[in-house]
């Protein structure tokens, strides 16, 4: 038998057991066992922890990258990216520094309300991503950063104070911060309350260069369905509603009608839906802080959430290196998204007329003045 043997525990922890006769040795050096305790214990607590690996949180992690904290980036996925969405990118997204080489670009928009068309060109043409690409792009931004460990097929199963406890053990922060989609579990510790809209989607196989987007109010309420050029040969079609206002069915019969009419029909099985956090309630409580769907970023007139959840990812970062950043950036998205909630709202308030205000906001938009007021 030798001096020592190991021992593992039920975390995967390594101990080395010593034999009685060699115990009284060791206490001359337990200055030196305990040093290397806490230099263990150490490798369990951050600076700052991030629950999510969307944009939100991704960019958030990018923004901390090679500064003086230690983050923890943990995300239940084992393939970081996959998410049935539209994966439009407006000129609100232009400073996150997105390749273009992984997008598909569209100048002209087709708004159809009804049988009536308003064709638009864009200032600042509309990009669209797949969402596994621009996962993929955000990932290696901060791969092999000396201050970021990267954890992915990890649940996390308990928020605390100071600790996130998740099926790979616990982690202790200085700094939380929730990333971590609609139904975030850290909006959940928090008590705050959440309220959503929903999309579905999928893709065909068309090659087109231009955006569609498709109301009528009459069958649709303010909901719509869009058409965006995807990848080389492809084409994203969905549709985005409020479950409050309209329910799925009736979605449902008017985009079967619809898809008709455009000469693609399709079966259940081919849709992916997701969930879009829209109640804003703010970012920063504590020391724990919500970015994107968790802090209900995503603007609830068109479901937008791709440049509000970047911005609201490096806002929070920079306030975390700097208490005393005032997050301007994130005032100035958050107009945006009070801006078009509104135009929502006045057009909720006002059903008989919703034909007509959407046909007006569609002739607007050829201004390229008012494109830029209304972000696009």
């Amino acid at each position: 038998m030798g001096l020592s043997t190991h021992a593992v525990n039920d975390r995967g922890q390594h101990y080395t057991l010593i034999p009685r006769p060699f115990r009284r040795i060791t206490e001359l050096f337990r200055p030196c066992a305990l040093w290397y305790t806490s230099a263990q214990q150490m490798e369990n607590h951050f600076d700052v922890v991030i629950i999510g690996m969307g944009p939100a949180g991704l960019q958030c992690a990018r923004t901390l990258k090679n500064t003086g904290k230690s983050v923890l980036i943990i995300d239940r996925k084992k393939i970081i990216g996959p998410k049935p969405c539209g994966g439009g990118l407006t000129f609100q997204d232009e400073p996150f520094g997105i390749p273009e080489s992984i997008c598909r670009p569209a100048e002209t928009h087709i708004i159809r309300i009804g049988r009536h068309d308003t064709i638009v060109h864009l200032k600042h043409r509309l990009r669209s991503i797949t969402r596994l690409d621009l996962g993929q792009f955000m990932l290696k931004e901060i791969e092999g950063a000396p201050n970021i460990t990267i954890l992915t097929d990890t649940m996390v199963t308990e928020i605390r104070s100071d600790s996130v406890v998740t099926d790979k053990g616990t982690f202790f922060f200085k700094t939380l911060v929730g990333a971590d989609g609609t139904d975030s579990m850290v909006r959940r510790f928090l008590k705050l309350p959440k309220k959503i809209t929903l999309g579905f989607t999928f893709d065909i196989p068309v090659k087109t260069d231009k955006v569609l987007w498709y109301f009528n109010p009459p069958g649709l309420a303010t909901a719509y369905f869009w058409f965006f050029p995807k990848q080389e040969n492809t084409t994203n079609v969905g549709a985005y509603y409020d479950p409050d206002e309209i329910a799925f069915e009736k979605v449902l019969k008017e985009f079967r009608a619809f898809m008709a009419d455009m000469g693609f029909p399709f079966t259940l099985d081919q849709l992916k839906g997701a969930p879009l956090g829209v109640l804003y309630k703010g970012v920063e409580f504590g020391n724990i802080y919500l970015a994107g769907e968790a802090a209900g970023m995503t603007e609830a007139l068109t479901g937008e959430g791709i440049a509000f959840a970047l911005t609201s990812g490096q806002e929070v970062a920079k306030r975390i290196l700097d208490p005393s950043y005032s997050m301007p950036e994130l005032e100035r998205i958050l107009a945006l998204k009070r801006l078009r909630e509104g135009m929502l709202a006045r057009a909720r308030k006002h059903p008989r007329f919703q034909k007509w205000i959407f046909r007006m906001g569609a002739r607007m938009l050829r201004n390229p003045k008012y494109q830029a007021r209304f972000g696009t």
